[in-house]
């Protein structure tokens, strides 16, 4: 986990086949500094090395300059190279557009059987913690559209029927952090209120009736629009929850 400065090697078995893997640092176009030109030091000695290179790129922010860079330097290098995108997090896209998925669907079984109010994943990074809960989230939510598609071929689907009778029943709150991570704490507080208000915005058809109190739905309405004051947003994933138990009469699941 963290940053990959040096070329880290691994002996692999993959279908019977042995290899060594070896994973190294990203490039970047920054040759003034000290650690990025030994990161790229180190990758050009792995693409020499190499007999196949996987490149990796964020699907997210499209082709930068570094991988055109990079790109240029192996097609030079004259190697078999296989283009992989990362960071796909939306289950939903993954599955709609064929990306390749490593099948984690019956951490849903796991999750039924432990009947736990709060699981914790204690997961190194890149393990996939983002796209797991877009695809808790595609499994339990009562979206208007029927998901169950997306779970056809993977292998939650061959279970009890016990856990399917559990596909899209529930209404479900997510929030990532990922856009908190700011360089002071002004800007991660207006990140967190923004997640929070978004969240709170899927969920503004408990405004109407009177399913809520006055007063919720003053707070309901602050927090939507980020008006709300800090004290509020500190119980505000708990406030939305019984909000919405109290209107859909059902359990909330809290991603």
């Amino acid at each position: 986990p963290g940053v990959t400065r040096d070329r880290i090697y691994g002996e692999v078995e993959w279908l019977t086949q042995k290899f060594r893997l070896i994973d190294t640092g990203g490039i970047e176009n920054d040759n003034h500094d000290i650690i990025h030109s030994q990161m790229k030091l180190q990758a050009e000695i792995a693409v020499d090395l190499a007999d196949l290179i996987l490149f990796v790129t964020d699907v997210r922010e499209g082709v930068t300059s570094s991988d055109q860079e990079i790109s240029q330097m192996l097609r030079m290098s004259k190697k078999k190279v296989i283009l992989v995108c990362n960071k796909v997090d939306d289950f939903k896209k993954l599955i709609d557009e064929n990306y390749y998925y490593v099948d984690k669907t019956l951490l849903i079984k796991e999750l039924l059987d432990n009947k736990g109010e709060v699981n914790l994943f204690t997961r190194p990074r890149r393990f996939g913690k983002t796209l797991n809960m877009s695809m808790l989230q595609y499994f339990f939510f009562f979206f208007l559209e029927d998901n169950s598609y997306l779970f056809k071929e993977l292998k939650i689907i061959n279970e009890s029927k016990k856990y399917l009778e559990h596909m899209g029943k529930y209404p479900v709150i997510n929030l990532s952090l990922k856009s908190a991570k700011q360089p002071t704490f002004e800007m991660s507080y207006k990140k967190i209120k923004e997640a929070i208000a978004d969240e709170f915005k899927r969920y503004s058809e408990v405004l109407n009736g009177n399913i809520l109190f006055e007063d919720e739905k003053e707070d309901f309405t602050n927090i939507m629009l980020k008006k709300a004051d800090i004290s509020t947003y500190n119980t505000s994933l708990k406030f939305l929850s019984k909000c919405l138990k109290r209107y859909y009469k059902k359990d909330v699941i809290i991603l």
